[in-house]
């Protein structure tokens, strides 16, 4: 040690700074790796020699320039582990020898952008502290020092790119507070200049990148905005770009991941738009990279986290399909990845967050097959972690409020298991969580949303038990968020459907009051809403669906006033939704469901009007979809069940049309 010392000490500073960078280009191939790690063991024998260099000679301002990239390097490994308390410490005290630099000599441009880099970092962590308000606060910091950048050399595509960032950023804190009009402001601001730089030099892959990912931001806030069809534009625009990028340079990893976000993003629309079997196609295209890129590079954490993320996906898919034993075998694929991850790096958090989503995915899968004392087991493993993670770093919003869906998970199984009380403690303690993250930032559009999402849950158990004026006060605490939230964005398709949601909530219990004519303004106050969405995106199927289930809900108002008639309008109108859902996606078992249980909600009328032929004709009609369902999908219990009853219903009847 004292040899190594005795050279260490004579050699000259060059020799020193050599040294750091090698250290610094070894912890970066290790952080692309995903070996977190030894990346941050790399980076801070960087910064050993970085602050070294700093002690000797204070007035280098390289030296100091130095210093600050190693405390940037750290923080961005520990980011990535999710130690965002420690991570933000790394930037404040890079950010602290740049305002020195830019303060000592103003006009050095160079200062000033490494300055803005300084606030976007601070910003990414305060970002996701869930810490919206101050991570504005510090993408704007940066925004000001790189419009005037721009500004004083407009030729510098650097610094045009530069700005083009910030805009990014500050459009994904206004996504995130629920801004949606002016996170796609802020996102088509940044398109412009990136479709100028792309224009100025076609030939630049990284201009064109920018370009891909402009499209893909704006395509997120459409997609959240309900316009889904604009939405594939955007991300098709996208997908463009990476095709021609991956064509042209095949052995390229990053346009190979590009290129399997975008079939991601295409299938996240194609889900939402109930194109069932399209989105599988996109999500085994990505998934058909991804297996490529981590067989090519097995040790490569990040490919066998995009890996597991496309498991999950495919697992989605086949849940919605209805078929629970494949989306159970993907969620394990997605598990087992997971785990392997999490016990390489124990310490890193992400990998820690990670495995709790898949325990929840399988939760999911395991609660609709039935059986709940498994669901609770998985939803429990989820929480410990979670609590966890929690504990470790207090003041991380984004912990707190996965501490709060935990809760939420397991009360949703409890109230399976009819254990009312206990899913209501459950439901508090999301509730509870969720009022402190409102209560930190309430300009925090996501939070009042969970906010409003926990009066529904707590809304739903007082509702179960019977307390209905209870329920009544938790649902109308809930639409009261509702109402605000779609009042200040009024665009939000989001924000519109969850009004009509607790329109509904609230028409239930009236219903179940016995004010039926109070219950029928509530469903119609829903419908009106549901009317609006469907007629502005006509090809969203969830939007057909939700118009679908308004119509049940007045049928079944009016059915219980006497107006048969009209009752038998309205179900006959959900029915003409469900066959052309049923139609344009045959293979996707929700809506194959939804068809039969119409057939079946007329023929139960018929069967009160007294039309036993009529009834046994939509039973009829009933039966083969049921039947279909319960033999595709022999472990979903809900197949099985509605088969049961619908061949029962159907037997009676035609004992009786007999007799």
């Amino acid at each position: 040690m004292k040899t190594f010392q005795t050279v260490f000490n004579n050699l000259t500073p060059q020799s020193l700074r050599d040294k750091s960078v090698l250290f610094d280009e070894i912890g970066y191939v290790q952080q692309r790796q995903g070996d977190l790690s030894q990346a941050l063991k790399s980076y801070q024998a960087s910064l050993s020699i970085a602050e070294q260099l700093a002690k000797t000679d204070p007035g280098n301002a390289q030296w100091q320039r130095d210093l600050s990239v190693s405390y940037d390097n750290i923080g961005d490994v520990q980011q990535r582990q999710g130690d965002l308390s420690q991570a933000l410490k790394s930037y404040q005290a890079s950010l602290s020898i740049r305002e020195q630099l830019a303060k000592t000599d103003p006009g050095n441009a160079q200062w000033q952008r490494d300055l803005s880099v300084s606030y976007n970092k601070i910003g990414d962590v305060q970002q996701r502290q869930g810490d919206l308000s101050q991570a504005l606060k510090s993408y704007q910091a940066s925004l000001s020092i790189r419009e005037q950048l721009a500004k004083t050399d407009p030729g510098n595509a650097q610094w045009q790119r530069d700005l083009s960032v910030s805009y990014d950023n500050i459009g994904d804190v206004q996504q995130r507070q629920g801004d949606l009009s002016q996170a796609l402001k802020s996102y088509q601001a940044s398109l412009s200049i990136r479709e100028q730089l792309a224009k100025t030099d076609p030939g630049n892959a990284q201009w064109q990148r920018d370009l891909s990912v402009s499209y893909n931001k704006i395509g997120d806030v459409q997609q959240r905005q309900g316009d889904l069809s604009q939405a594939l534009k955007s991300y098709q625009a996208s997908l463009s770009i990476a095709e021609q990028l991956a064509k042209t340079d095949p052995g390229n990893a990053q346009w190979q991941r590009d290129l399997s976000v975008s079939y991601n993003k295409i299938g996240d629309v194609q889900q939402r738009q109930g194109d069932l079997s399209q989105a599988l196609k996109s999500y085994q295209a990505s998934l058909s990279i991804r297996e490529q890129l981590a067989k090519t590079d097995p040790g490569n954490a990040q490919w066998q986290r995009d890996l597991s993320v496309s498991y999950e996906k495919i697992g989605d898919v086949q849940q919605r399909q209805g078929d629970l034993s494949q989306a159970l075998k993907s969620y394990q694929a997605s598990l087992s990845i997971a785990e392997q991850l999490a016990k390489t790096d124990p310490g890193n958090a992400q990998w820690q967050r990670d495995l709790s989503v898949s325990y929840n995915k399988i939760g999911d899968v395991q609660q609709r097959q039935g059986d709940l004392s498994q669901p609770l087991k998985s939803y429990q493993a989820s929480l410990s972690i979670r609590e966890q993670l929690a504990k470790t770093d207090p003041g991380n919003a984004q912990w707190q409020r996965d501490l709060s869906v935990s809760y939420n998970k397991i009360g949703d199984v409890q109230q399976r298991q009819g254990n009312l009380s206990q899913a209501l403690k459950s439901y508090q303690a999301s509730l509870s969580i969720a009022e402190q993250l409102a209560k930190t930032d309430p300009g925090n559009a996501q939070w009042q949303r969970d906010l409003s999402v926990s009066y529904n849950k707590i809304g739903d158990v007082q509702q179960r038990q019977g307390n209905l004026s209870q329920a009544l006060k938790s649902y109308q605490a809930s639409l009261s968020i509702a109402e605000q939230l779609a009042k200040t964005d009024p665009g939000n398709a989001q924000w519109q459907r969850d009004l009509s949601v607790s329109y509904d909530n609230i028409g239930d219990v009236q219903q179940r009051q016995g004010d039926l004519s109070q219950a029928l303004k509530s469903y119609q106050a829903s419908l009106s809403i549901r009317e609006q969405l469907a007629k502005t995106d006509p090809g969203n199927a969830q939007w057909q669906r939700d118009l679908s289930v308004s119509y049940d809900n007045i049928g079944d108002v009016q059915q219980r006033q006497g107006d048969l008639s009209q009752a038998l309008k309205s179900y006959q109108a959900s029915l003409s939704i469900a066959e052309q859902l049923a139609k344009t996606d045959p293979g996707n078992a929700q809506w194959q469901r939804d068809l039969s249980v119409a057939f079946e909600r007329i023929g139960d009328l018929e069967a009160v009007n007294g039309n036993i032929g009529t009834a046994i004709t939509y039973y009829e009609r009933s039966y083969p979809v049921a039947e279909s369902l319960a033999e595709r999908f022999p472990n979903n219990n809900q197949f099985q069940s509605d088969f049961e009853i619908t061949r029962k219903k159907l037997e009676y009847l035609r004992n009786k049309q007999t007799q």
